[in-house]
């Protein structure tokens, strides 16, 4: 089971600046004896501040736009 989330991310960097961006991700889950478990997660970002193209199973996700500070 894959599961489609935007995550909000915040850092603060050594010079005390705050980067805040949000990325999508897509987390895969499986079921063990009746129970989710994790098994693995694959994030998509762009560093200028835009959500990277989705991969083709997911392209029709909506987007959110981009926060920064």
């Amino acid at each position: 089971m894959d599961i489609m989330a935007i995550i909000y991310y915040r850092i603060t960097l050594e010079d005390g600046s705050i980067y805040e961006n949000e990325a999508a991700t897509r987390m895969e889950l499986t079921r063990v004896e009746g129970k989710l478990k994790f098994r693995r997660m694959h994030l998509y970002f762009d560093p200028t501040g835009m959500l990277a193209l989705l991969p083709d199973d997911v392209r029709n996700f909506q987007q959110p736009k981009s926060t920064h500070i």
